[in-house]
């Protein structure tokens, strides 16, 4: 990675360190939102998938399938391109779990997105309050320590170009 954007994703990471352990609610608040935040959008989905109209329902399907290529598409990246968390290079204490895997681009914040961006380009208040959630979701995994802001803004951009690509193809179908 270059090393001028390294230390610009350094040092927007250890500002969001500096944030950690100063007050507790924000700190459960956070840690709430990244690890149950995936669920949380997924109960949204499953009420809008069983109350919604057909169209909803599509939009829905392709949600679902969109963050499922994400996550399909984010391995074959971090095999190439293999990026330790933070807390291994900058040696912080994470709020959240201390885990092996690779950090770029983060699975969380682009599911995330997968999952909001078509209920957001079909329009309505679900799917507002979706992409709204999926910001704070993927802030909070910098917050917890877990992930650099380039992580997350990769994964979001990556999120948000499949769940696109999927509400399109759902516009197409039907």
């Amino acid at each position: 990675m270059n090393s001028k954007l390294q230390q610009i994703d350094q040092r927007i990471y250890m500002w969001f360190q500096h944030l950690t352990r100063r007050n507790r609610f924000v700190d459960r608040l956070a840690l709430s939102i990244a690890c149950h935040g995936p669920l949380f959008m997924l109960t949204i989905l499953a009420i809008e998938f069983t109350f919604g109209t057909k169209k909803e329902r599509w939009v829905v399907a392709g949600a679902i399938v969109a963050a499922i290529m994400g996550k399909i598409f984010n391995e074959g990246i971090r095999l190439r391109f293999y990026r330790q968390r933070p807390y291994h290079t900058l040696g912080t204490i994470p709020l959240l779990w201390k885990g092996e895997d690779a950090s770029f681009p983060s699975n969380h914040a682009s599911g995330a997105f997968a999952l909001a961006f078509p209920l957001w380009l079909h329009g309505g208040t679900v799917g507002e309050i979706m992409l709204l959630f999926a910001c704070l979701l993927a802030l909070s995994r910098v917050y917890v320590g877990v992930h650099y802001i380039t992580d997350v803004i990769t994964g979001a951009v990556i999120g948000s170009l499949l769940g696109w690509f999927c509400e399109s193809l759902v516009r197409w179908l039907t």
